[in-house]
């Protein structure tokens, strides 16, 4: 289940959408400000900017009331501004009490309330139709360009995701408290009240748990392919002769659980630090070689919503290439390369969070493979998968032609794929040998917590 309460983009070949989203963003910003700093009671430049907002609708190809429409439900929410009605000095023009309390409504404060309520909804329709005509990449990058400082557009970038993240997170705990929602005839179900809040406060501490390790496991998902605090894209954003137009026109206007294996395997990407030395192939990892080892093993985690943190498939995947510095041809080559290798081109344009879980695992293994790592290394790659999807990651790891490193106590997934297996147990290597050899070993596998397949 997904909430797409926050998809607002409509994708059309419109006058609107093709223009630069810089432009747009000034253009909107500018209305905003333009709007507000109106008197109370400017009717006429209140008339011609929505006149300018129904000739962007058309421009748009939306519909002349697309915007209109959508923004009515949002009028409730500028009532907050109903106590300038008794609060401004004026000529009384009615009157009303309530209880013992005498209210009295002035012409000044009315012609405020209009005012506001006017503002408020013109302010909205820009806003909304900005979101509809511009991919939230470009918006995100728009700012950039416009020197936004880069903390508030990775907030805002990372708040976007989250949206979704945290919705869907909230129906999952309610799907699991309907679930147990029983009840029993002839007898009241559902609690009383203070169980109930209890329960509330549970489920709201969960989600707040919840959120904090996933940002931490994504944020650790980022480092391993490269991020410095700068998010690239491949659109270059290069004004044309109208945008120009518009913003002069507007301007002017394998181990058990706990054995160590997700421990090591973060070490080898250089996410965890700490006492000793990590060699890798024949490199010792320190601050200076980082980002080279990083390029050289591609670390897949086992949760894909971890390693997935930009809006589309396509951003998620060309993410690592950007952050190399490599140039736009070999980036899109090798976003290509990366989802064919997964069988996935075609969902080169889908939202990363829409996907299935056996989708986004083998998107998750792309985000890697597109920056050409020597290894590859996956925390539990089979976890989670229905046997449909398990048996497709089987044989899609079968077809890459790189070394693996995975970790997993999947023994039959081992047994399937790899001739050599390394047992970990308590954060020590206990065996290292022949696939076959370990598994026919019954009491080895079951002293530390494996079985046979």
């Amino acid at each position: 289940m997904h909430f797409d309460a926050f998809d607002r983009y409509h994708e059309k070949e419109s006058f609107i959408h093709h223009l630069d989203p810089r432009v747009k963003v000034v253009v909107t910003i500018v209305f905003i400000v333009s709007n507000a700093l109106l008197p109370d009671g400017a009717w006429l430049a209140f008339g011609l900017a929505w006149l300018f907002l129904l000739a962007a609708n058309a421009l748009s190809g939306l519909g002349i009331a697309y915007t209109l429409k959508r923004s009515l439900i949002t009028l409730p929410f500028a009532l907050i501004a109903v106590t300038v009605l008794f609060s401004i000095p004026g000529k009384p023009v009615a009157n009303f009490s309530i209880a013992m309390w005498d209210f009295v409504i002035t012409d000044a404060g009315l012609l405020r309330f209009v005012s506001i309520l006017i503002r408020s909804w013109l302010s909205v329709q820009i806003a909304l139709l900005l979101v509809a005509a511009t991919r939230f990449p470009d918006l995100i990058h728009a700012l950039e360009h416009l020197r936004v400082p880069a903390i508030l557009t990775t907030i805002i970038a990372f708040l976007y995701r989250y949206l979704f993240v945290l919705t869907d997170e909230v129906f999952r705990l309610l799907r699991a408290r309907e679930s147990r929602s029983a009840s029993v005839t002839g007898k009241r179900s559902g609690g009383g009240v203070f169980w109930r809040a209890n329960v509330a406060g549970n489920m709201a501490g969960q989600l707040f748990l919840r959120s904090y390790e996933r940002s931490d496991r994504i944020y650790n998902a980022m480092l391993s392919r490269g991020y410095t605090g700068h998010l690239y894209t491949l659109n270059a954003h290069e004004m044309k002769p109208s945008d120009y137009f518009v913003t002069a026109f507007v301007v002017v206007l394998v181990g058990p659980n706990g054995a160590g294996k997700s421990t090591l395997m973060l070490h080898l990407n250089g996410i965890l630090g700490g006492h000793g030395e990590v060699e890798i192939g024949g490199q010792r990892l320190t601050r200076d070689n980082l980002p080279a080892i990083r390029a050289m093993v591609g670390l897949v985690f086992q949760n894909p919503d971890d390693q997935l943190f930009s809006p589309t498939v396509f951003e998620d995947v060309a993410f690592g290439p950007l952050h190399m510095g490599l140039p736009e041809a070999e980036v899109l080559a090798r976003v290509d390369a990366a989802l064919e290798a997964v069988r996935m081109s075609s969902y080169k344009d889908r939202l990363s969070h829409h996907l299935s879980v056996g989708e986004k695992k083998r998107i998750a293994i792309a985000t890697v493979l597109s920056m050409n790592p020597s290894i590859l290394v996956l925390d539990e790659p089979s976890a989670g998968l229905d046997p449909r999807a398990r048996r497709t990651l089987i044989n899609l790891l079968r077809e890459l032609p790189i070394t693996m490193l995975v970790s997993t106590h999947d023994m039959k997934l081992v047994q399937e794929l790899f001739p050599r297996t390394i047992v970990m147990d308590e954060g020590r290597v206990v065996a290292d040998g022949l696939t076959m050899e370990i598994l026919d070993d019954e009491e080895f596998l079951k002293a530390h917590g494996l079985e046979k397949p």
